[in-house]
């Protein structure tokens, strides 16, 4: 990953030292209200849930936790689903399995039938992630997902075809560059967790789908104010191609890539 200099740096500087300001002035008060989280549902309110998102047709910002950050082979333990239904944020984690990766479901039916509520929602409607390629390759591999070639809203796309393109990408950096959000993401490695309880694995997805859904919006406007609306587009359409690229070996030389955007 570039490292930013100096200049790169000013902006957040500027803007962490306003904030802070802010957060001062409000006596220690930050911006930030989160939704009600359903992070244990029962099979019926998964379900009901997932079926509201997928009928209104949301833009369901999704991503999942497993027990390894190599998706072919790690174990899903969870996915978390966020979408707007009705004038009102929704986030639901839909569980599978249990820290110690015994089964969640008392039942293989039980399981099914919510695992298919998830799917349909996967698979018709509109999907936002951060770092997509790695949920997307756990949603394939464990059938979650059917088609290869769907495409989603990548938040490490957006920022990188904007103004912000040198700075960091993880959800954590974004997360608190743009908003009052406090942090979650400390001492947890990408894409698995491990010396924590079930509560907190679930309460932890809910922060970034959260996270990454409110940061979609703002993403975008800094895409369009930067004038990186097609390399943008380029992107969200290679992304499932260099996916399935890397998975055969083919990755991509990310500083040849930076010589030829120039």
């Amino acid at each position: 990953m570039c490292v930013p200099d100096k200049k790169e740096w000013l902006d957040v500087v500027h803007r962490d030292i306003a904030k802070a300001a802010r957060v001062a002035a409000r006596g220690g008060t930050i911006e930030w209200v989160e939704p009600p989280f359903y992070l244990r549902p029962s099979a019926d309110q998964a379900i009901n849930i997932l079926s509201a998102i997928r009928e209104a047709g949301a833009l369901a910002t999704n991503d999942c936790e497993t027990d390894s950050p190599t998706p072919h082979t790690a174990r899903l333990r969870c996915v978390g689903v966020g979408a707007d239904v009705g004038g009102r944020e929704i986030v639901v984690v839909v569980p599978f399995r249990h820290m110690d990766m015994t089964e969640w479901w008392e039942s293989a039916a039980e399981q099914d039938r919510v695992a298919c509520a998830l799917r349909d929602v996967l698979d018709n409607n509109p999907l936002a992630m951060q770092f997509g390629s790695y949920d997307s390759t756990m949603y394939l591999k464990t059938g979650l997902l059917s088609w290869r070639g769907k495409g989603w809203i990548d938040t490490t796309l957006l920022s990188r075809n904007s103004f912000d393109n040198d700075l960091p990408k993880d959800l954590g950096f974004l997360m608190r560059r743009h908003f009052e959000a406090p942090m979650h993401k400390a001492d947890v490695d990408h894409k698995s967790m491990d010396n924590v309880d079930d509560d907190k694995l679930l309460l932890y997805n809910a922060h970034d789908v959260v996270g990454t859904k409110r940061l979609v919006s703002v993403l975008w406007q800094r895409v369009l104010d930067s004038g990186g609306t097609r390399a943008w587009k380029t992107d969200c359409l290679m992304a499932p191609i260099l996916r399935d690229m890397g998975e055969l070996g083919l990755v991509v030389d990310e500083r040849k890539r930076s010589e030829f955007s120039r």
